[in-house]
């Protein structure tokens, strides 16, 4: 099975309000500004999984840990295999929702009266909740298992020495168990040890049981008879085949004569080998034997740090890979707009916002932005467009987007900002950074750019020629209706920036060279403000 919904209320700075995620696909991108939430996500997920019964009081919602202010996670899972509904903490709890079956379980941590940590396990049935039944902690707590289910959570500053140690939680601890288990229990020196070990079992029992255990055996009994007619059995567990298994540790080579340390090598080198690590963790498959439990999970704060653009692309392909195949579900939260996949995966991206009165407010695109028209040209064209330009993806961690039509445009804002110097002045010296121009490469294509930025609610304003039309009907009417009607949410060049400037374009001519030519003249002449100026503070909201 594996995780469709989650929803969560009073961990952290996630207050009353729930916040609720869909899994519609296998990957969860998570953006926003710093402290907004989405750290608290994975951490509560983390807990969730853990099996853990006590939350401390610093992960509640302004510290209020009593019943009536509890943390409450719920998670729905669906994609229910037999094993998973044969399970003892699934099998008595399926709920069914239009024809798809669920398991829905919520834990709720709090502190009772007399100030002890309670979590209750409250299954939810087709709307019935069946809170803390016989059972359910403990068969929960053991599909929880590792053995069932591997998850794993990478912290943005998280030591690479916990991942690379032989530890048996760390992750190459892990991996070694599993990807290496079945080879080292086929050689003949596992078959020697593990023989040996029943060997030594056996003295404690049958025909092979050694004569002193055997008369200790009695006189326990002859004793504990004289209270109660019982018998007295000794036996020795032979250990469990994880026990057996060497604990290793990673080193890397990189030329040199001596094997080094991860700890020792930059910091970009650590986050790589990390992430390497992850692909290799999330690839690893459960023997047949235990397909009973949710998907492998991966949490993943910030993967992009200390990474350079290229190797960002390629943690963003691994990643996604790792979903798409159905290797673990990834939930992974970023500031790069190298890992997000606007094409494909919209659904995937949530955008965590605080509003000025400090509530927050997540956005998530649930239906298909391209529904509209030539669903597959629109993508190809928005595909091309980011091919060209990733910086498209900007949009969704801007303060303040402007949307402009085309290349000249783009380059009169841009070159007039520079020479005006309006964002030199104190009051507007933040406003720059604040403010990301999309540069769009065609007037038709404002419109799909309007309706992310519109379900993300992302403000914005519009820059675009009337290619001498009104500006109520066609594509410009269009872009005003998207605009809800606001007129003074866009200005526009009629009818286009050329004629404007008084720019004259013969065939061979570079439009955003001969733009930015005749910018630098106006300026000049003194004559730049009056023609872009107004332009300019618009784009910027001075």
């Amino acid at each position: 099975m594996k995780i469709k919904k989650i929803t969560i209320q009073n961990f952290k700075c996630l207050g009353p309000d729930p916040i609720v995620l869909d899994f519609s696909d296998d990957i969860l991108v998570l953006i926003g500004e710093n402290n907004v939430g989405k750290s608290s996500v994975l951490k509560a997920l983390t807990i969730y999984f853990s099996g853990t019964k006590t939350m401390s009081v610093e992960y509640f919602f302004n510290k209020h840990a009593d019943q009536g202010h509890a943390i409450t996670i719920t998670v729905e899972f669906h994609n229910l295999s037999y094993g998973d509904r044969q399970h003892q903490a699934v099998s008595p709890y399926i709920s069914t929702q239009n024809g798809e079956e669920l398991w829905i379980l919520r834990k709720s941590y709090y502190y009772s009266e007399d100030g002890k940590g309670k979590c209750d396990y409250v299954a939810i049935v087709n709307g019935e909740e069946k809170r803390n039944p016989s059972g359910l902690p403990q068969n929960c707590d053991d599909l929880f298992t590792d053995e069932k289910m591997q998850k794993i959570y990478v912290e943005a500053v998280k030591s690479v020495s916990e991942v690379t140690e032989g530890a048996a939680k760390t992750v190459f601890g892990q991996l070694f168990n599993l990807i290496l288990r079945n080879d080292l229990e086929a050689t003949p020196q596992f078959t020697g040890l593990l023989e040996a070990f029943n060997q030594y079992g056996a003295l404690f029992r049958g025909e092979s049981q050694l004569p002193k255990i055997k008369e200790i055996e009695r006189k326990i009994t002859e004793k504990l008879s004289r209270i109660i007619p019982a018998k007295s059995i000794i036996d020795a567990d032979v250990p469990k085949v994880e026990k057996l298994l060497p604990s290793p540790n990673l080193f890397s080579n990189d030329g040199r004569e001596i094997n080094i340390n991860p700890e020792e090598q930059g910091h970009g080198f650590q986050r790589a080998l990390i992430v390497a690590l992850l692909e290799l963790f999330a690839e690893t498959k459960s023997p047949v034997s235990k397909e009973v439990g949710p998907r492998n999970i991966l949490l993943i704060e910030e993967p992009e740090i200390y990474m350079h653009p290229q190797m960002i692309r390629k943690i963003g392909d691994a990643l996604y890979s790792i979903a798409e195949q159905g290797k673990a579900q990834v939930i992974l939260t970023t500031h790069s707009p190298f890992l997000i996949r606007l094409v494909d995966k919209q659904k995937a991206l949530i955008r965590f916002v605080r509003t000025s009165d400090n509530q927050l407010k997540i956005f998530q695109q649930n239906e298909e932005v391209f529904a509209d028209g030539n669903t597959q040209e629109a993508k190809e064209r928005l595909q091309m467009i980011m091919r060209f330009d990733p910086s498209v993806n900007e949009l969704f961690f801007a303060k303040r987007v402007v949307l402009l039509e085309g290349d000249s445009e783009s380059a009169a804002i841009k070159e007039s900002g520079e020479l005006l110097g309006f964002m030199n002045q104190a009051e507007n010296i933040h406003k720059k950074g604040d403010t990301t121009l999309i540069n769009c490469r065609s007037r038709d294509f404002i419109p799909l750019c309007q309706k992310i930025l519109n379900h993300f609610q992302i403000d914005y304003v519009v820059i675009h020629d009337t290619e001498g039309q009104d500006l109520g009907i066609g594509i410009n009417g269009k872009i005003l209706k998207l605009l809800g009607n606001q007129e003074g949410r866009r200005k526009t060049f009629a009818p286009d920036i050329e004629t404007h400037l008084g720019i004259q374009i013969s065939g061979r001519d570079s439009k955003p060279l001969k733009v930015v030519e005749k910018v630098k003249k106006l300026n000049q002449g003194g004559q730049l403000e009056n023609k872009l100026g107004d332009y300019v503070k618009f784009a910027y909201g001075i």
